[in-house]
């Protein structure tokens, strides 16, 4: 928003003139996939803790500070992380690949 804001001021005023500029540059692509970035993020990891949160109550399993975590799970916790952060990036920037352009 920063950024957004920093541009808002440069263009008021002006912004009609500036229009086709602004809509085609990197900056406005980069401020949307940054934006998408988040909101697609912020979805992914409710959607992922809904998902823990569930598999905690119906397993009934409590974990105390003895317990260990085995190694599959935490393999797993690492993979679910790797998609949750991988999938958002990769949706966000998709329209970035000039091949996809006008698909």
């Amino acid at each position: 928003l920063l950024i957004l804001s920093v541009f808002d001021t440069l263009y008021r005023e002006r912004y009609c003139s500036h229009q086709v500029e602004w809509l085609t540059g990197r900056t406005c692509s980069f401020l949307g996939v940054l934006s998408s970035i988040g909101s697609q993020l912020s979805v992914f990891s409710m959607t992922i803790l809904s998902v823990i949160r569930v598999a905690g109550i119906k397993s009934n399993k409590v974990l105390h500070e003895e317990d260990s975590i085995s190694q599959k799970t935490k393999i797993t916790m690492t993979a679910g992380l790797l998609f949750v952060f991988s999938v958002p990036v990769l949706l966000s920037a998709a329209p970035l690949v000039p091949a996809l352009e006008d698909l």
